[in-house]
């Protein structure tokens, strides 16, 4: 006997098993992306110059290091950056804004992410900062003593994630459509069944109470 699969409704495990698999990606490096993308999405790019560059230990960022002392190391630089050069000549117009008045030059101190384990990668890896030169930071527009050099860019995981998450959200729309497609034609099935069954018992109890056609003459007994 066959079956009629069109009245079947389907489950949402699929899709929400996407979405918590979703989840730890989305999660993976913690809150650092989501914060620097909402906090500095409106900052920007300016042309800095690296003005020196030291080798630091990663427990005092303050002390520069020489040679080997068994830690490890980070690399510390200072940038110039000019954020009056963002206006170009509006600068020079008397009537300027003073409100709008932006410094010539300042100066960003950042740490590099890297951390090397010995003073000899840490110092090649400043040569090749060295070598560079010329570097863009992202600027606070309202607040140009804001800088950074490093925005947040390990975006693979958090993709990732979003991939998922975006095909649990697909997968609970396509399942929410097709059962409510099926849920109106379960309804309307019902509504024609109960129709039929009204029109049924009509007309059976319109037969109980008919009292059929007249006797046949010839039938009939006369006293």
């Amino acid at each position: 006997m066959a079956t009629d699969d069109s009245n079947v409704h389907f489950s949402y495990m699929w899709p929400g098993l996407l979405f918590l698999i979703g989840l730890p990606f989305l999660f993976f490096h913690g809150l650092a992306p989501y914060e620097d993308l909402i906090t500095r999405r409106h900052w920007v790019p300016v042309k800095a110059t690296l003005e020196r560059g030291n080798v630091v230990s990663k427990d005092a960022p303050d002390s520069l290091v020489l040679k080997n002392t068994g830690t490890q190391y980070k690399i510390k630089l200072v940038l110039r950056y000019s954020p009056r050069e963002l206006l170009g000549p509006a600068t020079m117009n008397p009537q300027y804004p003073p409100w709008l008045m932006l410094p010539k030059s300042m100066f960003h101190w950042t740490i590099a992410p890297e951390t090397y384990g010995s003073v000899i990668d840490a110092h090649a890896a400043l040569r090749e900062y060295q070598r560079i030169g010329d570097f863009e930071l992202h600027m606070n527009p309202g607040q140009p003593e804001e800088a950074t050099l490093f925005r947040w860019s390990r975006w693979t995981m958090i993709y990732l994630g979003a991939g998922f998450f975006v095909f649990s959200l697909l997968g609970f729309a396509f399942i929410w459509i097709l059962n409510t497609r099926t849920s109106k034609r379960l309804l309307t099935e019902e509504e024609n069944l109960a129709r039929v069954r009204a029109r049924r018992h009509h007309r059976r109890g319109a037969t109980e109470e008919d009292p059929g056609p007249p006797p046949d003459p010839e039938d009939t007994v006369h006293e």
